[in-house]
């Protein structure tokens, strides 16, 4: 028979049955209906998004139904009116709508039906917990593309390498910087063939400490693996895990604990050790450019500071509080000194650097500290609900800034305890090193100094905000401390009739520099690259953003190398 043929839709129930639906038709239609029977051996590939790319809502409560807290925007036009709802959303709104104490995962997200499952199976894998319009195509491509490694050929007996197997097998490994590295064997092709690879999604409560959602996505694997071992003749032990950004530490805090459910990890542009793009949005504010971009690209970025909040104070209240988007700051791993300083006197004609944080420790040197002009919180904008006025944290500190502090101690636990530098023996990693795309490897602040007394490093530290909620800006009051090294140096001044002197401006406006670091417009090189030596090997790739990454086709392909090296390990 040389009719074409028409793969429909498959799914295997709890029976384990593999069912399939077909409609008649006439037969002068020449279209046969084909359904692909999958090995009974399971590996299921578990993706866990990155911050933001999980859907929440806030809980129900006391007769007030749930309403969606956070649904990221499908598609452009959704993008700019979602952009403009957000703007409209004060400070007080946005910390009600994204309170990590009243927010939990929402998993009514669109999605698109594929080959495996039907929409409900989908659900219950995941799916509708994630940001379809990052992820969704991923997922449809991850479940087509490892379930069809091979297609038949002109006749029966003959058979074919499917054709996005053979782009795997021909893509340019250096794309990938891995130009050394063999390309797939049919006969690993062949091994990769045997198993039948169920495709699921982790939503997770992104406010909340990683480590709660490292445990969510230990129950879940569990439950998996469970039902696929519950269906007769059906085989699964361990799980692929795959991770977007964040979703890199969820699968860390999960490993570290279960190593043995594990077969393999593939990490991409995982801030490894944080990046000091979180310190830029809590401290003034998302960005809204970047150096390399065009205007277009520069308008999604607004479109998005809109969303994620401009100024510290849309920011600080939703992100001060909650653990998540504390444990992507800098940790202790990263490397010191990305906090500076830049401060130019009258006398000479370029900036110096004046200051460099944290010189050891970002926790005490940074994090805690609220009352330095280069703080990273503001405790005036914690809380303009009045939320937590009469909050007790465990230290028996009151308040918004007590609740702010405890959720500083769990992301600096989750750092220094729970995952610290620890990576499944069976990892990969890739990360963008793109000058083109660039990121903050270092966060400058510059200023001018206006007095004829010089600045310095004690005297810069000395500084208090006078004015902290400008996107992008804050100013420092130096007050009479200012110079004062400089002024004591001299001997005292003649008494009598002095001229009146003009007020000393005793202030300097610090404004953030732009991007300095290859990355890929999130992660700096230095956070991506962290995971060298501790993984199998470590990809330095270029051509996306951040958010685009499993959207790129050398990202995708490369992935898809991956799994198939990991599954050649299996039993």
């Amino acid at each position: 028979m040389s009719e074409p043929i028409r793969r429909v839709p498959v799914e295997i129930d709890a029976q384990g049955q593999v069912k399939a639906q077909s409609v008649t038709s006439p037969i002068r239609f020449g279209v046969r209906a084909g359904v692909g029977v999958p090995p009974s051996k399971i590996i299921p590939i578990v993706f866990v998004p990155g911050i933001m790319g999980s859907n929440l809502k806030t809980k129900a409560s006391k007769g007030k139904p749930s309403e969606i807290a956070w649904r990221p925007p499908n598609g452009s036009v959704e993008g700019y009116n979602q952009a403009k709802e957000w703007e409209k959303r004060s400070p007080k709104l946005r910390q009600a709508l994204l309170d990590p104490d009243n927010t939990e995962i929402d998993d009514g997200g669109d999605i698109e039906v594929g080959w495996f499952a039907s929409e409900e199976q989908y659900r219950a894998r995941g799916w509708g917990e994630i940001h379809w319009d990052s992820y969704g195509d991923w997922l449809l491509n991850l479940e087509e593309g490892l379930n069809r490694t091979f297609t038949r050929g002109a006749t029966p007996d003959r058979r074919l390498i499917a054709a996005h197997w053979r782009t795997v097998m021909n893509a340019d490994r250096k794309g990938w910087d891995a130009a050394d590295m063999p390309a797939l064997s049919e006969a690993e092709l062949e091994k990769s063939a045997q198993y039948h690879y169920p495709v699921y999604a982790l939503g997770y409560n992104w406010l909340r400490c990683n480590s709660e959602a490292a445990a969510r996505l230990a129950q879940k694997i569990d439950s998996w693996i469970a039902e696929w071992k519950a269906r007769p003749g059906y085989q699964c032990d361990k799980v692929i895990l795959i991770s977007h950004s964040m979703g890199g530490l969820v699968c860390r805090a999960y490993a570290r604990q279960h190593p043995d459910k594990i077969l393999g990890v593939i990490h991409g542009v995982q801030p490894a050790v944080g990046a000091p793009l979180a310190y830029r949005r809590m401290a003034c504010g998302t960005e809204t450019s970047s150096p390399n971009n065009g205007k277009i690209d520069d308008l999604k970025m607004d479109y998005f500071a809109m969303i994620a909040g401009k100024t510290p104070a849309e920011t600080v209240p939703v992100m001060g509080v909650s653990p998540g988007p504390l444990e992507l700051l800098p940790n202790h791993l990263h490397p010191p000194g990305w906090l500076k300083a830049l401060v130019k006197e009258p006398s000479s004609p370029t900036s110096k650097e004046m200051l460099a944080l944290p010189k050891a420790d970002p926790y005490d040197e940074i994090y805690r500290d609220m009352s330095s002009w280069y703080r990273l919180i503001d405790p005036a904008l914690l809380d303009p609900g009045k939320k937590y006025s009469g909050y007790l944290s465990q230290r028996q500190m009151k308040g918004a800034t007590a609740k702010c502090i405890e959720a500083i101690d769990k992301a600096e636990r989750f750092h220094k305890e729970v995952i610290s530098d620890y990576y499944h023996p069976n990892t990969y990693a890739f990360c963008g090193q793109d000058a083109h795309h660039l990121s903050y490897g270092t966060v400058r602040w510059a200023g001018n100094w206006h007095r004829a007394d010089s600045m310095d490093e004690a005297t810069l530290r000395q500084g208090k905000p006078k004015s902290s909620n400008t996107p992008g800006k804050v100013i420092a009051d130096f007050g009479s401390s200012a110079g004062a090294s400089a002024r004591h140096a001299h001997p005292a001044q003649p008494t009598g009739n002095i001229a009146p002197q003009p007020k000393a401006n005793t202030s300097i406006e610090f404004q953030i520099q732009p991007q300095d670091a290859a990355g890929d417009g999130t992660v700096n090189w230095q956070s991506g690259e962290a995971p060298a030596g501790k993984v199998k090997r470590l990809f330095r790739t270029t051509g996306y953003d951040h958010q685009g990454s499993y959207n790129d086709t050398n990202m995708r392909q490369l992935t898809f190398h991956l799994i198939c090296k990991i599954v050649q390990g299996a039993g």
